[in-house]
């Protein structure tokens, strides 16, 4: 009988990493298009990526959130319904989304339906009317959700980590309260959606994937959002968040809670820094997989926690580097000491070479995933675009991942995250 293997095989040497060159095009009003053709499936996705400071257009706190939302609950012609029916006789949908960087509409069809499509988006993104039925409808359904996110340990978790990381930013408000979603009104939402998806050289880009000819992509575009083209203007930068103005331990009771959930982390670089890559590595090597050391140690080794894992969580202005994990009560000291431990570890010796070789062939193959579908490859190109990234970051990433040494990913760790500053979240009974 042969032995139980206990080490993997060999990793297969990864193949040339090749990607479309995006067709890039400007239209009226400056807003650019960029698109990438695939035939792969007889369909268009598209992403409009919207610069504006998204929270920065309207007050209450979440209102941008819900204007996006409820962007295809009417026009002046059409219900929620009759939209949602046409998108679907075309094969696909219309949807929006913001945040605290930026609004995101995302529209797909077939490609057969391509026109009438952009004629349904360009007249959802102009004459969106939110009926006030819609949105007492939608405000009902947040006040419930927001109501069960409060009961949930892991939203009480994020929501104060954001508080003591982010004082004072945007960043620092994870939901709006009840208070917020019961102040604002249709008439409220018209003005902010003006305000919010606007297009221009500065403030807008459309990437597109799909299986179209280029020239009828921009034709179809034109030709059916001209009103919106023509609403142009510069993007809102807003401030740098401040850094915390406390470090330590925050404790948030939760009676009767079996377990502890807890969020230790500190602030980080955004993406656009030239460290970003190593440093990513060495959250990786820490807890961004099962190999990990958090998981193999904290979890599997010791038995602390349930599940413990990092991450880096990026942002326009800043970011943050996260442990999580979730923990029984009588162990939720023993996990926060090894968890500790760890991260110190991490920035005195950095990874091992074998860690690092593992964690080189898992990232490289993760960015060769991002580009199989036409939705993978446009929220890629939507990421490249909303944090302003080269023109060749996907293509040269796999390179610079490839060349990263032990010694650069210790570097980063240590120097580029502000370790003297690690914010402790517990949300338990009794701690």
């Amino acid at each position: 009988m042969s032995a139980f293997p206990t080490s993997p095989p060999p990793d297969l040497e990864s193949k040339a990493f090749v990607l479309p060159e995006p067709i890039n095009m400007a239209l009226s009003g400056g807003t650019r298009l960029k698109f990438v053709r695939n035939e792969q499936a007889p369909m268009i996705i598209l992403r409009v990526i919207v610069r504006s400071a998204a929270e920065h257009c309207a007050e209450p706190f979440g209102l941008a959130a819900a204007v996006a939302r409820l962007i295809a609950s009417g026009t002046s012609g059409k219900s929620s319904f009759e939209i949602a029916d046409e998108a679907n006789r075309y094969g696909g949908g219309v949807s929006a989304s913001a945040s605290s960087d930026y609004a995101v509409l995302s529209i797909s069809c077939l490609s057969a339906y391509l026109d009438p499509m952009m004629k349904l988006a360009g007249e959802v993104l102009s004459n969106s009317n939110y009926p006030e039925n819609e949105v007492e409808i939608d405000r009902a359904n947040l006040i419930q959700r927001l109501r069960a996110q409060r009961a949930e340990p892991g939203f009480l978790a994020a929501e104060k980590y954001a508080q003591a990381a982010y004082p004072g930013h945007p960043y620092s408000m994870v939901s709006p309260s009840e208070e917020d979603v019961l102040q604002w009104t249709a008439e409220q939402m018209r003005e902010a959606r003006q305000a919010l998806f606007r297009s221009g050289a500065s403030n807008a880009i459309i990437v597109a994937v799909g299986d179209a000819e280029p020239e009828n992509l921009k034709a179809a575009i034109e030709r059916h959002w001209s009103n919106w083209l023509a609403s142009t203007t510069e993007p809102e930068d807003f401030i740098q968040p401040m850094l915390p103005n406390e470090s330590g331990e925050i404790w948030v009771q939760r009676p009767r809670s079996a377990q502890c959930n807890l969020r230790i982390g500190c602030r980080a670089p955004t993406r656009t820094d030239d460290e970003f890559t190593p440093l990513n590595i060495a959250t990786v090597v820490l807890g961004g997989s099962a190999s990990s050391r958090l998981f193999l140690n904290v979890r599997e080794d010791l038995g602390y926690a349930y599940h413990v894992g990092a991450r880096l969580s990026t942002r326009l202005k800043a970011g943050s580097m996260i442990v999580e994990a979730e923990t029984a009560q009588e162990n939720v000291r023993h996990a926060i000491q090894e968890i500790h431990r760890e991260i110190n570890r991490m920035a005195n010796d950095g990874p091992t070479e074998q860690e690092l070789s593992t964690i080189k062939a898992y990232m490289t193959g993760q960015l060769a995933m991002r580009w199989i579908t036409q939705g993978g490859i446009a929220d890629t190109l939507l990421v490249s675009e909303a944090f302003g990234l080269p023109d060749d970051y996907w293509q040269t990433q796999p390179e610079r991942i490839r060349q990263t040494t032990a010694e650069q990913a210790r570097q980063a760790f240590a120097n580029r995250l502000d370790l003297d500053r690690l914010i402790t979240v517990g949300v338990g009974e009794s701690l």
